[in-house]
């Protein structure tokens, strides 16, 4: 094993030996465009960090700016692999955004974001990414610069700039954040959606009551997370629309969500013919508490298999919070994700492409302190990048983010 992950796990070990032991963090920064406008931070403080997020609500209600920093460190180690067995990579990046209300009902986000390193996720081909935080290698680029508008006692919303539609669609509240839930791309967004990475669009939605809305959305479909192409903005783009519905019997909540997309792209076709403008698709995205402790979760996509080599995709799983009685804010998840590859893609790469990817997965998130999570993972790839001859692919990792 390489020893530079025994160098990385003993500066982590090391730096939080030094951080109080405290209780839990509220904010990330995906977060930050969907928080109320009146901050709250209740009870008497019993440190140094309560009495920051006392000062912090109170600076955010009066001059209605706020913030959040987010830093992740991802250490992945392969126990089982063909080609690099016994490795381990690492990567990191961080996230600051700033958030500004100027008037009732607006909010402008901005922040930075860089990073270095991408575990093995361009060393091991996999049609689910193994770590889907780890991305972007550049020192420092802005994610995110746009301006949110609710209307009309916030049954109508409008976003608009540089956005990430995926805060916005196929939304999902055990599978969704690969900085705090599952690592591998396949649990954080449903891979029949070819969401860019941070792209010049906008969003409209209307939420007429508690229990249903419908938006849409546009962004450019070929975009980079550290470029803005403002020049050739939405001259191929993916347009999204979005259905939910929210039930809450007795009070247990769930969000049922259908999505349609069309991308306007040429397209290769998987059977090397040709090409063709554009292709659709149709996703589900389902969450459902069945106790206030245990969650479970969803996601179906189908895409056209004359151009995608993944033509249907499948996955769910559960998650478990307070898994004991004395780790109040611990989390369990666990999950299993299938990537089904199209007729006309293994008819033409012959009889080695498998019919599908499977991936298991889980994880449990053990909130160090206040500020701190560390999350212990380990992944099985069945057909990594449906192939049939790879040897079946066993991951584990660890994962440190601190957030505030």
């Amino acid at each position: 094993m390489n020893s530079r992950f025994y160098c990385h796990a003993a500066i982590l070990l090391v730096f939080t030996l030094f951080v109080t032991p405290l209780a839990y963090a509220e904010l990330a920064p995906s977060q930050l465009v969907h928080q109320p406008e009146v901050c709250k931070a209740e009870g008497r403080p019993e440190n140094y960090f309560d009495k920051f997020q006392i000062e912090r609500c109170e600076f955010e209600n009066k001059y209605g700016t706020y913030f959040a920093i987010l830093v992740n460190y991802i250490q992945q180690v392969t126990l089982s692999s063909r080609r690099y067995e016994g490795n381990s990579l690492g990567a990191w990046y961080y996230n600051a955004l700033l958030g500004q209300r100027f008037w009732e009902g607006s909010l402008f986000v901005t922040g930075i974001e860089g990073g270095a390193g991408r575990t093995f996720n361009n060393k091991i081909s996999t049609l689910s990414t193994l770590a889907d935080a780890a991305g972007e290698g550049s020192t420092c680029y802005v994610p995110l610069l746009f301006m949110k508008q609710d209307l009309f006692e916030e049954k109508v919303y409008v976003i608009g700039g540089r956005i990430d539609l995926t805060q916005w669609f196929d939304v999902n509240a055990v599978a969704d954040s690969g900085d705090t839930q599952f690592l591998a791309s396949a649990f954080v967004n449903n891979p029949t959606i070819p969401f860019p990475d941070y792209e010049t669009g906008f969003v409209v939605g209307l939420k007429p009551v508690k229990w249903f809305y419908v938006q849409g959305g546009m962004g450019d479909a070929p975009a980079f997370a550290s470029r803005i192409g403002i020049t050739k903005a939405f001259y191929n783009k993916l347009i999204l629309a979005e259905a939910g519905v929210c039930p809450e019997i007795g009070k247990l909540h769930g969000n049922y969500r259908f999505i349609f997309r069309y991308d306007k792209q040429t397209l290769g076709l998987t059977d090397g013919s040709g090409a063709r403008d554009g292709d659709a698709g149709f996703a589900l995205c389902f969450d459902q508490e069945l106790t206030d402790k245990v969650m479970v979760f969803f996601r179906y996509g189908l895409a056209d298999q004359r151009v995608r080599k993944v033509s249907d995709f499948w996955s769910l799983g559960i998650q478990i919070t307070v898994p004991f009685l004395s780790r109040k804010y611990d989390v369990i998840g666990l999950g299993v994700a299938q990537s089904i590859t199209g007729d006309d893609f293994r008819k033409t790469n012959g009889p080695g492409v498998a019919a599908q990817e499977t991936v298991f997965e889980a994880y449990y998130s053990f909130q160090l302190n206040q500020i701190i999570t560390l999350s212990p993972d380990l992944q099985v790839v069945i057909n990594p990048n449906a192939d049939n001859t790879a040897d079946p692919l066993v991951m584990a990792s660890i994962r440190a983010v601190l957030l505030f």
